[in-house]
Protein backbone atom coordinates (compact mmCIF):
# COMPACT_ATOMS: atom_id res chain seq x y z
CA UNK A 1 0.00 0.00 0.00
CA UNK A 2 1.13 3.56 -0.64
CA UNK A 3 -0.40 6.79 0.59
CA UNK A 4 0.38 10.51 0.57
CA UNK A 5 -1.36 13.24 2.56
CA UNK A 6 -0.97 16.93 1.81
CA UNK A 7 -1.37 19.61 4.48
CA UNK A 8 -0.67 23.35 4.48
CA UNK A 9 1.05 25.48 7.10
CA UNK A 10 0.71 29.26 6.82
CA UNK A 11 3.49 31.40 8.31
CA UNK A 12 3.98 35.10 8.99
CA UNK A 13 7.53 36.32 9.62
CA UNK A 14 6.99 40.09 9.48
CA UNK A 15 7.71 40.60 13.18
CA UNK A 16 11.30 39.37 12.69
CA UNK A 17 12.33 42.57 10.91
CA UNK A 18 13.64 40.66 7.92
CA UNK A 19 15.83 38.17 9.81
CA UNK A 20 16.44 34.75 8.28
CA UNK A 21 14.65 31.98 10.21
CA UNK A 22 13.89 28.26 10.11
CA UNK A 23 10.75 26.20 10.50
CA UNK A 24 11.21 22.60 11.65
CA UNK A 25 8.70 19.96 10.60
CA UNK A 26 8.73 16.67 12.51
CA UNK A 27 6.85 13.64 11.20
CA UNK A 28 6.36 10.83 13.73
CA UNK A 29 4.99 7.44 12.71
CA UNK A 30 2.81 5.75 15.31
CA UNK A 31 4.19 2.31 16.21
CA UNK A 32 1.82 -0.56 16.98
CA UNK A 33 4.19 -3.49 16.42
CA UNK A 34 7.89 -2.71 17.02
CA UNK A 35 8.98 -5.92 15.26
CA UNK A 36 7.63 -4.72 11.90
CA UNK A 37 10.42 -3.14 9.81
CA UNK A 38 8.63 -2.79 6.45
CA UNK A 39 7.03 0.58 7.22
CA UNK A 40 8.65 3.50 5.38
CA UNK A 41 7.78 7.20 5.68
CA UNK A 42 8.85 10.36 3.90
CA UNK A 43 8.38 14.09 4.45
CA UNK A 44 8.55 16.63 1.63
CA UNK A 45 8.12 20.39 2.07
CA UNK A 46 7.50 23.07 -0.58
CA UNK A 47 7.93 26.72 0.40
CA UNK A 48 5.54 28.82 -1.63
CA UNK A 49 6.38 32.51 -1.61
CA UNK A 50 4.63 35.38 -3.36
CA UNK A 51 7.25 37.66 -4.93
CA UNK A 52 6.07 41.03 -6.21
CA UNK A 53 7.93 42.82 -8.97
CA UNK A 54 7.10 46.50 -8.47
CA UNK A 55 8.19 47.53 -11.96
CA UNK A 56 5.72 45.30 -13.78
CA UNK A 57 3.23 44.57 -10.98
CA UNK A 58 3.56 40.88 -11.78
CA UNK A 59 3.44 38.42 -8.89
CA UNK A 60 5.00 35.06 -9.78
CA UNK A 61 4.67 32.36 -7.15
CA UNK A 62 8.03 30.69 -6.59
CA UNK A 63 8.18 27.18 -5.19
CA UNK A 64 11.30 26.06 -3.29
CA UNK A 65 11.19 22.32 -2.68
CA UNK A 66 12.77 20.20 0.03
CA UNK A 67 12.90 16.69 -1.43
CA UNK A 68 11.83 13.79 0.76
CA UNK A 69 13.56 10.41 1.05
CA UNK A 70 12.03 7.28 2.55
CA UNK A 71 13.21 5.77 5.83
CA UNK A 72 11.92 3.03 8.13
CA UNK A 73 12.72 5.23 11.14
CA UNK A 74 9.80 6.39 13.26
CA UNK A 75 10.85 10.07 12.92
CA UNK A 76 11.69 12.37 10.01
CA UNK A 77 12.83 15.97 10.61
CA UNK A 78 12.93 18.58 7.84
CA UNK A 79 14.47 21.98 8.56
CA UNK A 80 13.11 24.59 6.13
CA UNK A 81 14.89 27.92 5.74
CA UNK A 82 12.70 31.02 5.53
CA UNK A 83 14.59 33.89 3.91
CA UNK A 84 14.29 37.55 4.74
CA UNK A 85 12.57 38.10 1.38
CA UNK A 86 9.72 35.82 2.49
CA UNK A 87 7.70 37.80 5.05
CA UNK A 88 4.78 35.41 4.72
CA UNK A 89 3.75 32.39 2.78
CA UNK A 90 2.58 28.79 2.84
CA UNK A 91 4.38 25.50 3.41
CA UNK A 92 2.90 22.75 1.27
CA UNK A 93 3.73 19.55 3.17
CA UNK A 94 3.53 15.98 1.87
CA UNK A 95 3.61 13.08 4.33
CA UNK A 96 4.05 9.73 2.58
CA UNK A 97 3.84 6.09 3.68
CA UNK A 98 4.97 2.95 1.87
CA UNK A 99 4.48 -0.46 3.43
CA UNK A 100 2.15 -3.39 4.05
CA UNK A 101 -0.19 -1.89 6.66
CA UNK A 102 -3.70 -0.84 5.66
CA UNK A 103 -3.64 2.07 8.12
CA UNK A 104 -0.78 3.88 9.88
CA UNK A 105 -1.25 6.83 12.21
CA UNK A 106 1.14 9.78 12.28
CA UNK A 107 1.70 13.10 14.01
CA UNK A 108 3.06 16.19 12.25
CA UNK A 109 4.50 18.94 14.44
CA UNK A 110 5.79 22.38 13.38
CA UNK A 111 8.41 24.29 15.41
CA UNK A 112 9.52 27.89 14.86
CA UNK A 113 10.78 31.00 16.62
CA UNK A 114 8.29 32.65 18.95
CA UNK A 115 8.30 35.63 16.57
CA UNK A 116 6.59 33.47 13.94
CA UNK A 117 2.85 33.24 13.51
CA UNK A 118 1.97 29.67 12.45
CA UNK A 119 -1.39 28.15 11.60
CA UNK A 120 -2.56 24.98 9.91
CA UNK A 121 -4.46 26.20 6.88
CA UNK A 122 -7.68 24.36 6.14
CA UNK A 123 -9.15 27.12 3.98
CA UNK A 124 -7.21 26.36 0.78
CA UNK A 125 -9.98 25.32 -1.60
CA UNK A 126 -10.07 22.08 -3.51
CA UNK A 127 -9.11 22.68 -7.16
CA UNK A 128 -12.27 22.93 -9.26
CA UNK A 129 -10.86 20.63 -11.97
CA UNK A 130 -8.88 17.48 -11.29
CA UNK A 131 -8.03 14.19 -13.02
CA UNK A 132 -5.91 11.18 -12.10
CA UNK A 133 -4.33 8.68 -14.51
CA UNK A 134 -2.65 5.41 -13.54
CA UNK A 135 0.10 3.82 -15.63
CA UNK A 136 3.15 1.57 -15.53
CA UNK A 137 6.78 2.22 -16.44
CA UNK A 138 7.83 -0.85 -18.45
CA UNK A 139 10.80 -1.92 -20.55
CA UNK A 140 9.07 -0.33 -23.56
CA UNK A 141 8.39 3.13 -22.13
CA UNK A 142 10.92 3.65 -19.30
CA UNK A 143 13.36 5.93 -21.10
CA UNK A 144 15.30 7.45 -18.20
CA UNK A 145 16.43 11.05 -17.90
CA UNK A 146 17.09 13.43 -20.78
CA UNK A 147 20.70 12.26 -21.21
CA UNK A 148 19.46 8.96 -22.67
CA UNK A 149 18.42 8.60 -26.35
CA UNK A 150 15.42 6.63 -25.02
CA UNK A 151 14.10 9.70 -23.14
CA UNK A 152 11.56 10.21 -25.93
CA UNK A 153 9.93 6.87 -25.06
CA UNK A 154 8.85 8.04 -21.59
CA UNK A 155 5.10 8.38 -20.89
CA UNK A 156 3.84 11.68 -22.28
CA UNK A 157 0.42 13.27 -22.01
CA UNK A 158 -1.30 16.00 -23.99
CA UNK A 159 -2.59 18.65 -21.58
CA UNK A 160 -4.99 21.17 -23.09
CA UNK A 161 -5.97 24.01 -20.77
CA UNK A 162 -9.13 25.67 -22.03
CA UNK A 163 -9.41 29.46 -22.06
CA UNK A 164 -11.84 31.20 -19.78
CA UNK A 165 -13.12 34.75 -19.58
CA UNK A 166 -10.97 36.59 -17.03
CA UNK A 167 -12.03 39.84 -15.43
CA UNK A 168 -9.65 42.58 -16.48
CA UNK A 169 -11.26 45.42 -14.52
CA UNK A 170 -9.56 45.30 -11.13
CA UNK A 171 -9.00 42.30 -8.88
CA UNK A 172 -6.48 39.50 -9.28
CA UNK A 173 -6.08 37.50 -12.47
CA UNK A 174 -4.73 34.03 -11.66
CA UNK A 175 -4.25 30.69 -13.37
CA UNK A 176 -2.63 27.62 -11.81
CA UNK A 177 -1.98 23.98 -12.65
CA UNK A 178 -0.40 21.38 -10.34
CA UNK A 179 1.04 18.07 -11.55
CA UNK A 180 1.83 15.30 -9.07
CA UNK A 181 3.50 12.00 -9.99
CA UNK A 182 3.68 9.17 -7.46
CA UNK A 183 5.60 5.89 -7.65
CA UNK A 184 7.07 3.39 -5.23
CA UNK A 185 9.66 4.66 -2.75
CA UNK A 186 12.67 3.24 -4.65
CA UNK A 187 12.06 5.03 -7.97
CA UNK A 188 13.44 8.58 -8.44
CA UNK A 189 11.08 10.48 -10.73
CA UNK A 190 10.55 13.83 -12.40
CA UNK A 191 7.57 15.51 -14.06
CA UNK A 192 8.09 18.23 -16.66
CA UNK A 193 5.74 20.43 -18.60
CA UNK A 194 6.64 21.69 -22.07
CA UNK A 195 4.82 24.13 -24.31
CA UNK A 196 3.91 22.30 -27.52
CA UNK A 197 1.07 21.39 -29.83
CA UNK A 198 0.34 18.41 -27.63
CA UNK A 199 2.51 16.03 -29.66
CA UNK A 200 5.35 13.72 -28.60
CA UNK A 201 8.57 15.52 -27.72
CA UNK A 202 11.78 13.87 -28.93
CA UNK A 203 14.16 16.03 -26.94
CA UNK A 204 13.36 18.60 -24.29
CA UNK A 205 14.79 22.01 -25.17
CA UNK A 206 15.19 24.60 -22.44
CA UNK A 207 13.21 27.10 -24.50
CA UNK A 208 10.22 24.71 -24.54
CA UNK A 209 10.28 23.89 -20.83
CA UNK A 210 7.45 25.61 -18.98
CA UNK A 211 7.90 24.00 -15.56
CA UNK A 212 9.71 21.09 -13.92
CA UNK A 213 9.69 19.34 -10.55
CA UNK A 214 13.47 19.78 -10.48
CA UNK A 215 15.93 17.17 -9.23
CA UNK A 216 14.70 13.58 -9.35
CA UNK A 217 13.07 12.63 -6.05
CA UNK A 218 12.07 9.23 -4.72
CA UNK A 219 8.42 8.27 -4.82
CA UNK A 220 6.94 11.72 -5.45
CA UNK A 221 7.48 14.55 -7.95
CA UNK A 222 5.32 17.67 -8.02
CA UNK A 223 5.31 20.86 -9.99
CA UNK A 224 2.92 23.77 -9.79
CA UNK A 225 2.79 26.73 -12.12
CA UNK A 226 0.91 29.76 -10.90
CA UNK A 227 0.93 33.18 -12.51
CA UNK A 228 -0.98 36.08 -11.05
CA UNK A 229 -1.16 39.82 -11.51
CA UNK A 230 -3.10 42.64 -9.98
CA UNK A 231 -4.80 43.95 -13.09
CA UNK A 232 -4.45 47.59 -14.03
CA UNK A 233 -7.14 48.73 -16.48
CA UNK A 234 -5.07 51.80 -17.39
CA UNK A 235 -1.89 49.89 -18.21
CA UNK A 236 -2.47 46.71 -20.21
CA UNK A 237 1.24 46.26 -20.75
CA UNK A 238 3.06 43.79 -22.96
CA UNK A 239 4.40 42.06 -19.83
CA UNK A 240 0.85 41.50 -18.66
CA UNK A 241 -0.06 39.87 -21.97
CA UNK A 242 2.99 37.61 -21.73
CA UNK A 243 1.96 36.41 -18.29
CA UNK A 244 -1.54 35.59 -19.49
CA UNK A 245 -0.13 33.59 -22.38
CA UNK A 246 2.38 31.75 -20.19
CA UNK A 247 -0.19 29.57 -18.53
CA UNK A 248 -3.68 30.89 -19.11
CA UNK A 249 -4.57 28.39 -21.82
CA UNK A 250 -3.03 26.31 -24.56
CA UNK A 251 -1.55 22.93 -25.42
CA UNK A 252 1.26 21.35 -23.41
CA UNK A 253 3.06 18.03 -23.21
CA UNK A 254 3.53 16.45 -19.79
CA UNK A 255 6.63 14.21 -19.60
CA UNK A 256 7.02 11.64 -16.82
CA UNK A 257 10.43 10.04 -16.34
CA UNK A 258 12.46 7.99 -13.92
CA UNK A 259 16.17 8.67 -13.54
CA UNK A 260 17.36 5.44 -15.23
CA UNK A 261 15.67 3.28 -17.90
CA UNK A 262 15.83 0.26 -15.58
CA UNK A 263 13.59 2.01 -13.03
CA UNK A 264 10.19 0.43 -13.68
CA UNK A 265 6.90 0.08 -11.85
CA UNK A 266 3.39 1.53 -11.50
CA UNK A 267 2.82 5.28 -11.24
CA UNK A 268 -0.02 7.74 -10.98
CA UNK A 269 -0.34 11.24 -12.42
CA UNK A 270 -2.75 13.73 -10.87
CA UNK A 271 -3.53 17.08 -12.45
CA UNK A 272 -5.26 19.86 -10.51
CA UNK A 273 -6.25 23.01 -12.35
CA UNK A 274 -8.11 26.23 -11.78
CA UNK A 275 -9.36 26.05 -15.38
CA UNK A 276 -11.07 23.30 -17.40
CA UNK A 277 -8.61 20.97 -19.12
CA UNK A 278 -8.31 17.76 -21.13
CA UNK A 279 -5.64 15.14 -20.48
CA UNK A 280 -4.90 12.27 -22.87
CA UNK A 281 -1.90 9.96 -23.55
CA UNK A 282 0.42 10.89 -26.41
CA UNK A 283 0.95 7.81 -28.63
CA UNK A 284 4.45 6.41 -28.90
CA UNK A 285 6.33 7.07 -32.13
CA UNK A 286 5.22 4.53 -34.71
CA UNK A 287 2.09 3.57 -32.75
CA UNK A 288 -0.15 1.37 -34.91
CA UNK A 289 2.70 0.60 -37.32
CA UNK A 290 4.98 -2.41 -37.76
CA UNK A 291 8.47 -1.81 -36.36
CA UNK A 292 11.83 -3.24 -37.36
CA UNK A 293 15.05 -2.41 -35.50
CA UNK A 294 18.24 -2.69 -37.55
CA UNK A 295 21.68 -2.25 -36.04
CA UNK A 296 24.80 -1.35 -37.93
CA UNK A 297 28.03 0.63 -37.63
CA UNK A 298 30.23 3.12 -39.41
CA UNK A 299 33.67 1.53 -39.67
CA UNK A 300 36.97 2.80 -41.00
CA UNK A 301 36.00 2.33 -44.67
CA UNK A 302 32.34 3.39 -44.33
CA UNK A 303 32.67 6.41 -41.97
CA UNK A 304 32.85 8.77 -44.94
CA UNK A 305 30.63 11.63 -43.79
CA UNK A 306 27.94 13.62 -45.57
CA UNK A 307 27.13 14.22 -49.25
CA UNK A 308 29.69 17.02 -49.55
CA UNK A 309 32.20 14.21 -49.98
CA UNK A 310 32.47 12.25 -53.24
CA UNK A 311 32.55 9.06 -51.14
CA UNK A 312 29.03 9.53 -49.67
CA UNK A 313 27.88 6.31 -51.43
CA UNK A 314 30.35 4.32 -49.31
CA UNK A 315 28.21 4.89 -46.22
CA UNK A 316 26.26 1.83 -45.03
CA UNK A 317 23.26 1.38 -47.37
CA UNK A 318 20.12 -0.51 -46.36
CA UNK A 319 17.85 -1.93 -49.04
CA UNK A 320 14.11 -1.74 -48.28
CA UNK A 321 11.85 -4.10 -50.24
CA UNK A 322 8.22 -2.89 -50.18
CA UNK A 323 5.63 -5.50 -51.31
CA UNK A 324 2.69 -3.05 -51.53
CA UNK A 325 1.73 0.57 -50.87
CA UNK A 326 2.87 1.57 -47.38
CA UNK A 327 3.52 4.53 -45.13
CA UNK A 328 7.12 4.58 -43.89
CA UNK A 329 9.32 6.58 -41.55
CA UNK A 330 12.80 5.88 -40.20
CA UNK A 331 14.58 7.09 -37.06
CA UNK A 332 18.40 6.96 -36.79
CA UNK A 333 20.08 6.87 -33.36
CA UNK A 334 23.58 6.27 -32.08
CA UNK A 335 23.82 3.14 -29.95
CA UNK A 336 25.99 4.91 -27.37
CA UNK A 337 26.00 8.69 -27.66
CA UNK A 338 29.41 9.87 -26.44
CA UNK A 339 30.06 13.27 -28.01
CA UNK A 340 27.69 15.46 -30.05
CA UNK A 341 27.51 13.79 -33.47
CA UNK A 342 25.43 15.27 -36.27
CA UNK A 343 23.34 12.63 -38.08
CA UNK A 344 21.16 12.33 -41.15
CA UNK A 345 19.05 9.55 -42.67
CA UNK A 346 17.91 9.82 -46.31
CA UNK A 347 15.75 7.51 -48.45
CA UNK A 348 16.45 7.13 -52.19
CA UNK A 349 14.81 5.10 -54.96
CA UNK A 350 16.96 2.06 -55.77
CA UNK A 351 16.48 2.19 -59.54
CA UNK A 352 19.63 4.12 -60.45
CA UNK A 353 22.27 6.49 -59.15
CA UNK A 354 21.74 10.22 -59.10
CA UNK A 355 18.07 10.09 -58.14
CA UNK A 356 16.68 12.82 -55.93
CA UNK A 357 15.88 11.65 -52.37
CA UNK A 358 12.33 10.62 -51.54
CA UNK A 359 12.61 11.66 -47.89
CA UNK A 360 15.27 13.00 -45.56
CA UNK A 361 15.54 13.84 -41.86
CA UNK A 362 16.67 17.30 -42.92
CA UNK A 363 19.73 19.21 -41.82
CA UNK A 364 22.32 17.26 -39.86
CA UNK A 365 21.38 17.27 -36.17
CA UNK A 366 23.24 16.17 -33.03
CA UNK A 367 20.14 15.56 -30.88
CA UNK A 368 20.60 12.70 -28.39
CA UNK A 369 17.29 11.23 -29.60
CA UNK A 370 18.67 11.03 -33.13
CA UNK A 371 16.96 12.12 -36.35
CA UNK A 372 13.78 10.96 -38.08
CA UNK A 373 12.31 11.23 -41.56
CA UNK A 374 8.75 12.43 -42.08
CA UNK A 375 6.16 9.75 -42.77
CA UNK A 376 6.08 9.16 -46.53
CA UNK A 377 4.00 7.00 -48.85
CA UNK A 378 5.97 4.40 -50.83
CA UNK A 379 4.66 2.20 -53.62
CA UNK A 380 5.75 -1.34 -54.35
CA UNK A 381 9.46 -1.49 -55.12
CA UNK A 382 12.97 -1.25 -53.70
CA UNK A 383 14.47 1.72 -51.87
CA UNK A 384 17.76 2.60 -50.23
CA UNK A 385 18.19 4.17 -46.81
CA UNK A 386 21.57 5.86 -46.19
CA UNK A 387 22.55 6.80 -42.60
CA UNK A 388 25.47 9.22 -42.36
CA UNK A 389 27.37 11.53 -40.07
CA UNK A 390 28.21 15.09 -41.06
CA UNK A 391 31.93 14.62 -40.46
CA UNK A 392 33.96 11.78 -41.90
CA UNK A 393 35.93 9.44 -39.66
CA UNK A 394 33.25 8.97 -36.99
CA UNK A 395 33.30 5.25 -36.18
CA UNK A 396 30.26 4.34 -34.11
CA UNK A 397 27.38 1.90 -33.84
CA UNK A 398 23.87 2.99 -34.73
CA UNK A 399 20.34 1.66 -34.98
CA UNK A 400 17.47 2.29 -37.36
CA UNK A 401 13.83 2.17 -36.30
CA UNK A 402 11.84 1.40 -39.45
CA UNK A 403 8.08 1.96 -39.15
CA UNK A 404 5.68 0.67 -41.84
CA UNK A 405 1.92 0.23 -42.18
CA UNK A 406 2.05 -3.11 -44.05
CA UNK A 407 3.54 -6.43 -43.09
CA UNK A 408 6.20 -8.04 -45.24
CA UNK A 409 8.55 -5.09 -45.69
CA UNK A 410 12.13 -6.37 -45.54
CA UNK A 411 15.22 -4.35 -44.65
CA UNK A 412 18.71 -5.70 -45.30
CA UNK A 413 22.11 -4.10 -45.54
CA UNK A 414 23.72 -4.25 -48.96
CA UNK A 415 26.74 -6.59 -49.13
CA UNK A 416 30.02 -5.30 -47.88
CA UNK A 417 29.11 -4.11 -44.38
CA UNK A 418 28.10 -6.22 -41.41
CA UNK A 419 24.59 -5.64 -40.06
CA UNK A 420 22.43 -7.15 -37.35
CA UNK A 421 18.65 -7.10 -37.83
CA UNK A 422 16.24 -7.55 -34.92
Amino acid sequence: MASTRQVHLRFDNRRNQGAEQEIWLLLTRHVIDSSRISDFISLKVDVEDELLCSASHVADRMVVASKGTYTNSTHVLVRTKIFASQPSGVLSIFTSYDGDAMEVGFTLTAYASSDFDLSWDETIPTPPYTKKIDGVLTSKNAGGNCMYPTFMQNPQYHLRVHPQRLALQGGLVKSSVALTMQTSRDIPVNVSLAYSQGGRIDELAESELTASSGAYSYGLARVRKEISRESDPNNQSRIYQRVLMLFAAGDYTVILSAFEPHHMGPYSLKVDSSQPFDLSPVPQEGAGMYTKIIRGAWKSRTAVGGPASDTYAKNPIFEIDVPSLTQLKIRLQLLRPFTPTSLNITIFPASSDGQRPIATSGAYNDAISGVVTPEVSLGKGRYWAVPSTYNAGVEAGFQLFVYTTVVGVTVAQRPGVDCQCV
